[in-house]
């Protein structure tokens, strides 16, 4: 089995990739084409990560002869770069059964699953509501810390200005991602206006949400045997039963799992309010 797990940013795919690790027969990486991995050894504090330090460190030569991040700037292009397909293929090579989490190649599915035709692909997506805000609004881990007098007061500030603000969401490189996609929003979300920078950002981010998931259900049409979509929310919901669908479309035996920590899932910043009736419609 050769899974690739391919999600926004802020869409859950690191709770459901997680999962995975529980089941010895597979080998699981996170993210491996993220370019912070360039500062190996001195990267960033994740478990998740482990697994990826875990293969620099056994032989950081062969690591860095395949080792090929993708950028920002490259996630809108439709195909990997030459050296990203043979970093692919050297991570495929790590296990019999490998679980790769990705959020930089959503606009590739359809090179991937070319080069790589035994390849399964679960979309992982989440209600476009927690999506956006997720972007917008501070975290709970950020409104826990030792500053949480000013996290509560951004997080006031921010839900002020929620519907209306233009930029202030690039954490996660969305706003420069946005800024250099224009002629892909043509047929999803700009309702007659001209430009990207006359949209707020919460419609600016709903029209990337709509552009990713129109993408990846024309692969699915092309590909129905190979691309799976679930609701991130669904799993939250139900993990066991969703963890099961998973197993069944991958062609192995599920089993049992520890879904204890997995709690319901945010529905984002006030989902029911007219503001998102107007932008779902």
């Amino acid at each position: 089995m050769k899974l690739l797990i391919i999600c926004l940013r802020r869409s859950g795919s690191t709770i459901f990739w997680n999962t995975f690790n529980q089941d010895e027969r597979l080998t699981c990486f996170d993210e491996p084409f993220n370019p912070m991995y360039a500062e190996l050894p001195r990267t960033f504090h994740k478990p998740e990560a482990n697994a990826v330090k875990k293969l620099w460190a056994e032989d950081p030569e062969t690591f860095w002869k395949y080792y090929a991040p993708i950028p920002w700037w490259e996630e809108l292009d439709p195909e990997l770069t030459p050296t990203q397909e043979e970093y692919l293929r050297f991570l495929f090579e790590q296990g019999e059964h490998v679980v790769i989490d990705v959020t930089r190649c959503h606009f590739k599915v359809e090179h991937i699953l070319d080069r790589f035709p035994d390849v399964k692909i679960v979309y992982l997506t989440r209600e476009p509501q927690a999506f956006i805000s997720s972007h917008l609004l501070p975290n709970r881990t950020e409104l826990s810390g030792l500053n949480f007098m000013r996290s509560r007061l951004k997080y006031f500030r921010q839900k002020m200005k929620f519907f209306f603000a233009k930029q202030g969401f690039d954490t996660w490189d969305m706003e420069r991602i946005i800024g250099r996609t224009n002629g892909k929003f043509d047929h999803t979300y700009l309702r007659g206006k001209t430009n990207i920078d006359h949209l707020s950002a919460v419609e600016k981010l709903m029209c990337y949400w709509r552009c990713v998931d129109v993408a990846i259900k024309e692969e699915m049409g092309n590909y129905p045997n190979q691309i799976m979509r679930l609701s991130f929310e669904d799993f939250c919901d139900q993990p066991e039963q969703v963890l099961k669908q998973v197993y069944t479309f991958c062609g192995l035996d599920s089993p049992v799992m520890d879904c204890s920590y997995i709690r319901s899932a945010s529905r984002g910043y006030k989902p029911k309010s007219k503001e998102w009736e107007s932008l779902l419609a």
